[in-house]
């Protein structure tokens, strides 16, 4: 019976593995996305401000941070050290993200603020899932 447990346990955490390396990598893949193409893909969230060269460095410069942020997670997770910590900072991350697109939703589009509040929540819950599913 102990046997069965202790190789559940370990599958558990092979899976919470593989999937806090799957979110990292999603992350990565939007931080790639904004930074090839800010317009496209950080226009639905922030509008005409990625449209002149500020807005476009400020939407690089963003997910940037939270890119290395991903690769500290993914790292962290492929090679079973702490990965807390990142997903702690990526969770803080998508609540800034939620706050601050709150604060200035008057200056966004229609749809920015439901957006971001349900994709950048719904990282925000898988992110702190997955921390509760990390090893301590």
């Amino acid at each position: 019976m102990r046997h069965k447990l202790e190789k559940r346990r370990e599958r558990s955490r092979t899976d919470a593995r593989g999937l806090t390396i799957g979110f990292a990598a999603a992350r990565i893949a939007y931080a790639a996305a904004v930074i090839a193409a800010p317009e496209k893909a950080a226009g639905p969230w922030l509008g005409e401000a990625v449209e002149s060269g500020g807005g476009r460095v400020a939407a690089r410069a963003l997910v940037a941070r939270d890119a290395l942020i991903a690769v500290g997670i993914g790292i962290a997770a492929a090679r079973r050290v702490p990965v807390r910590p990142w997903l702690a900072a990526a969770v803080a991350g998508d609540v800034a993200d939620i706050a601050s697109t709150l604060a200035d939703r008057d200056q966004l589009p229609d749809h920015s603020a439901p957006g971001t509040v349900v994709i950048a929540g719904a990282a925000a819950v898988v992110g702190i899932a997955l921390y509760r599913a990390a090893d301590a």
